[in-house]
Formats: C-alpha cells, structure tokens, sequence
C-alpha cells in the first residue's frame, strides 16, 4: 500500500493533495507567477480597491494575461500530471481537466503529448483581509469561464497549540 500525497490511494475523487492547500501554495503559486512576467506584471496586474466580502473589510486584486493558452508537452520517463504541473508551476487540475485525466494520478506514458497551460490561469481574483493581509477568497479562470474557486472563513491566525497535545500520551481529538 502507498500512502503517497500524490498517488491513486490518497488522491482519489481530490480536486488537491494535502500539500497543495492552505496559503503558503497560494503564495508560493503567485511568486512564481510573478517571477515569470517580471515586467509584465504591472500589465497583467490591477488593485481594484477596498470592498467588503465575506463580512471582512478586503483588497481586491485582479490579475488577467489575455496570453494564456496551451503549449503541446511530451511526457518524460516517470512523470505523473503533478509532477509535471509542478514542474512547470501551472494548475495540476487544469492539466487533468484539458487532458481528460481526472483520476490518472499514476505515471503518464512516456512519449505521450498532453496540454499544458503557459500561466497557472487566465485570471485570477483575490480578495484579501486587510487586517491579516491573507487571501479569503480565490477564484480562478481558465479560458472557459471560473474554473475554481475558494472562500475561507472563521481564520485564526498563529493560534496558540494546547501544551498537551505535546505530550506522549496525548489521545488526538478522535480523529
């Protein structure tokens, strides 16, 4: 049996695997965006203000490439839909979408082409907490129309951890 993150067992009816979620993939996802437009970004990029969402005083960023298409990829020995999309930092599940490999977390065939995206997405819409600075809500774009989208609510930043969870006989929360 393989419990990897990134495998059949563990990844089976996810949209994500328990590494790609949660801010720091948010962040690391919009540097690497960022880094690859370096002067571009000012086009691609616009702040739209302050607005209210989610009953939280937010920024609204709104990022769009009107470049965003798909590039042909011919698959290499051992590699699986997110270590490609690793790789090349573009959305896993926006690769498995345009390729019909919805539940194929294995190896690809080598030698095969699918499509990859050329940017993690057309547009991106982030609202963030002014107070925090975290994003609460994300939606994304693809060429079609929204392609995801996450709200978060009830944040708890740098919540303090109960000192017996720390302790050898902690029981867990029976989960």
């Amino acid at each position: 049996m393989s419990l990897d993150p990134r495998g059949n067992l563990m990844r089976k009816n996810q949209h994500f695997t328990i590494l790609d979620i949660g801010f720091d993939f948010a962040a690391r996802t919009i540097a690497v965006a960022l880094s690859k437009e370096k002067d571009q970004i000012a086009k691609h990029l616009t702040y739209a203000g302050k607005v209210e969402k989610n009953k939280m005083n937010c920024h609204l960023l709104i990022y769009e490439n009107v470049d965003f298409s798909y590039r042909d990829y011919i698959v290499q020995n051992k590699e699986t839909v997110s270590s490609i999309a690793g790789k090349l930092t573009v959305n896993d599940y926006m690769v498995r979408s345009k390729n019909k490999l919805y539940d194929d977390y294995g190896y690809l065939k080598e030698g095969s082409t699918i499509k990859i995206p050329t940017f993690y997405c057309k547009k991106a819409v982030f609202y963030v907490d002014e107070k925090t600075m975290l994003p609460i809500s994300v939606s994304i774009y693809d060429e079609v129309g929204l392609f995801e989208t996450y709200d978060f609510f009830n944040l708890e930043v740098n919540k303090p951890i109960p000192a017996a969870e720390f302790k050898r006989d902690f029981k867990g929360y029976g989960f």
